[in-house]
């Protein structure tokens, strides 16, 4: 059983990433907006705005993942069916589930508005053009 410091601190992490999947998506709405009025200036600077805090998510899900390394086997297997939504719990593991849900919940939107700048910006030289999805 994950203890509650350790759920405590997954919860945590988990609301710190949301924060920046926020920042992510207003940034990337901002894109949408400039690509609309064809301000080409305003969608490089609005991408280069968008590196931090997709690299601070990822540092966020760094820390996650070595944290997950330093608990007991079981524990982190537990701890990763949270994390990864395939197993909901009660207490403090349902809060961290209903965290991750809601974080996959705007990545997707994030994905899919990166998507349609992918795709107006390259055509078919697009990142989704290149590997379809299935």
């Amino acid at each position: 059983m994950v203890g509650q410091q350790d759920l405590a601190l997954l919860l945590q992490w988990k609301k710190k990433q949301f924060l920046k999947f926020n920042e992510v998506l207003s940034v990337t709405e901002q894109m949408v907006e400039s690509m609309e009025r064809n301000d080409k200036f305003s969608v490089s600077m609005l991408l280069s705005m968008r590196e931090d805090p997709v690299r601070q998510a990822q540092e966020i899900q760094d820390q996650i993942g070595e944290y997950l390394l330093q608990m007991p086997e079981a524990d982190a297997i537990r701890a990763n069916e949270l994390l990864t939504g395939t197993e909901n719990g009660q207490g403090m593991e349902s809060a961290l589930s209903n965290q991750v849900a809601q974080n996959r919940r705007l990545l997707d939107r994030i994905i899919r508005l990166d998507k349609f700048i992918s795709q107006r910006l390259g055509g078919n030289r697009s990142f989704y053009a290149t590997f379809r999805e299935g």
